[in-house]
């Protein structure tokens, strides 16, 4: 039987799911979700989860899918499918592995949230021959200021849901996190197990957080981690320091690198071997004109040069949907949220071509291109167009258009009855202008 407690590190669902005693503590667990990253308003990745993920806005575009290609030797493909309401609000996901020449169920995720659009509930389940399964139960609670104050995880034992651990939250005065207390379930009773203890400096800028587990009777120090920022309050160096028993010894940084926009397009962590650092893991990050997340990729050093490797990585994108995963590579596909906006307009400033939506698809799918009437200074009054699909191979499948073509927006009805699921691209030539996008085809 496959549930999901036995695909946590194949999916990384968010990292968040299973508290762990110091003696196991994961170097992508411990210091991705919590030491490793910070943002402005919230310093852990479940707490980062729970506040985006219940701010959304209405944006430019609205998340579709994710495809994900693992490291391993099969380099077995998954696909997240999202569904979202009218607000923004995530409503479920559902994630689908590639194996024997099919898409197939795996995951399956429920969103629930109160009247304030907070965070309720999640449900997760797996899928089992012909049916979807209860895994695990997810809880939020929050304060009076609407703050994170308990998180809660059961899982399906026996037909009922039986507590695993817990998570509580504890701010000053400024309301800013102070202590992240983990607890486990045992004997009918919560047992702490670690905490994260936060610091700040005057200007309410993350400045430390130090890991303590907790030993029968007392905390001890394990970790510190501590943030340096540039003029524009941009994380661009985190240092992780392990307790020796008497002083922070250096263990792991990371460098964060952004463009002209402040995406972060580059994080490189490395580990401290007595003397100097040296290269681990590498993360990179591209975006669309919106800045909007497109595509990730990780790697690691094998000692003589970057090799594949299924590390994780996070994004949050202009409307505050946070998304976490556990990868090699990744591309994400996104649904035009409205018909009409900057960069599709009556009278185009560019040539672009669109994601299709849409995507995954089956059997139908649309996809949009935009003509400027002004190219190089020169308005044009038409322009050589061709729109072409390829299979994964680069081997034409079909020719969509190849006509004379006015300035202004477009859009166009491909249907694959008769293709095999799969990855296809399609190719948008103007004259010298070529821009090629990939979508997937799962029936």
């Amino acid at each position: 039987m496959i549930n999901f407690k036995n695909q946590l590190l194949l999916f990384s669902l968010f990292g968040l799911i299973s508290f762990i005693s110091a003696q196991n503590v994961t170097q992508n667990y411990l210091y991705k979700n919590h030491l490793l990253s910070e943002t402005k308003d919230n310093f852990s990745h479940l707490n980062n989860f729970l506040h985006k993920q219940r701010r959304t806005e209405l944006g430019t575009f609205r998340l579709d899918s994710i495809h994900t290609i693992s490291a391993s030797a099969s380099g077995s493909e998954t696909v997240w499918l999202y569904n979202f309401d009218k607000n923004g609000k995530l409503n479920f996901k559902n994630t689908k592995v590639y194996f024997e020449n099919k898409w197939n169920n795996s995951l399956y995720f429920i969103y629930t949230y109160d009247t304030n659009e907070n965070l309720l509930t999640i449900l997760t389940q797996y899928w089992e021959i012909d049916k979807w399964v209860n895994d695990m139960h997810e809880a939020f609670t929050y304060d009076e200021d609407e703050d994170a104050s308990n998180y809660l995880t059961q899982f399906w034992i026996n037909d009922e849901w039986i507590n695993h651990n817990r998570a509580l939250y504890f701010y000053d005065s400024n309301k800013n996190l102070e202590i992240l207390l983990f607890e486990d379930w045992k004997d009918s009773t919560w047992i702490s197990n670690s905490r994260l203890l936060y610091t700040y400096q005057t200007d309410g800028t993350l400045d430390a957080i130090v890991y303590e587990q907790w030993n029968e009777n007392q905390w001890e120090k394990l970790f510190q981690s501590v943030y340096i920022h540039n003029d524009n309050n941009k994380l661009v160096n985190t240092v992780i320091s392990q307790w020796d028993g008497a002083v922070w010894q250096y263990y792991l940084q990371a460098i964060f690198e952004y463009d002209l926009n402040s995406n972060l397009v580059r994080e490189l962590v490395q580990l401290w071997n007595g003397n100097d650092w040296q290269d681990d893991e590498q993360y990179f990050y591209e975006y669309n004109s919106d800045n909007y997340f497109t595509y990730g990729r990780s790697e690691k050093w094998d000692g003589t040069e970057w090799e594949q490797f299924d590390g994780m990585f996070s994004f949050t994108n202009p409307d505050g949907f946070t998304e976490h995963l556990w990868t090699f590579e990744a591309e994400a596909y996104y649904t035009p949220t409205t018909d009409v906006n900057d960069e599709i307009s009556e009278f185009p400033s560019r040539f672009e071509l669109f994601q299709n939506y849409p995507n995954p698809f089956n059997p139908t799918t649309t996809i949009k291109y935009s003509i400027p009437a002004v190219v190089n200074g020169h308005v044009r009054s038409s322009t050589d167009v061709i729109l072409k699909v390829y299979d994964i191979l680069g081997r034409e499948v079909v020719t969509l258009i190849n006509e004379l073509q006015k300035p202004g927006s477009y859009e166009i009805q491909f249907a694959a009855n008769n293709l095999t699921n799969g990855s296809y691209f399609y190719r948008l030539q103007c004259g010298s202008f070529v821009q090629s996008k990939k979508m997937i085809l799962l029936k």
